[in-house]
């Protein structure tokens, strides 16, 4: 035998290590990697539950929705108040 052969596995080998890769990965519990709140400036940041992450991230939709309205209605402010202007004047 020369110290060059190559190490071929039999099938029952690879089956075997198949099997025990399947069996590893599915176990059913995958760990979830945390979830990390940063804190204020000069404030710690904390672990925080999935739960807790998604009620944060709805709060945070709720803002920028009202952000949104607010934005919209102010755009029309100049408008009125150019409209208000040129019908004060023409009633002179």
């Amino acid at each position: 035998m020369s110290p060059h052969t190559s190490f071929v596995p039999r099938p029952a080998t690879i089956l075997m290590l198949s099997l025990a890769c399947v069996a590893l990965g599915a176990t059913g519990t995958r760990a979830q990697p945390p979830i990390v709140q940063p804190g204020a400036p000069g404030e710690p940041s904390r672990l925080i539950s999935a739960a807790d992450a998604k009620e944060s991230a709805g709060a945070r939709e709720d803002a920028v929705s009202l952000l949104d309205e607010a934005a919209e209605e102010t755009e029309s402010i100049p408008q009125q108040i150019m409209k208000a202007e040129i019908e004060r004047l023409s009633v002179r």
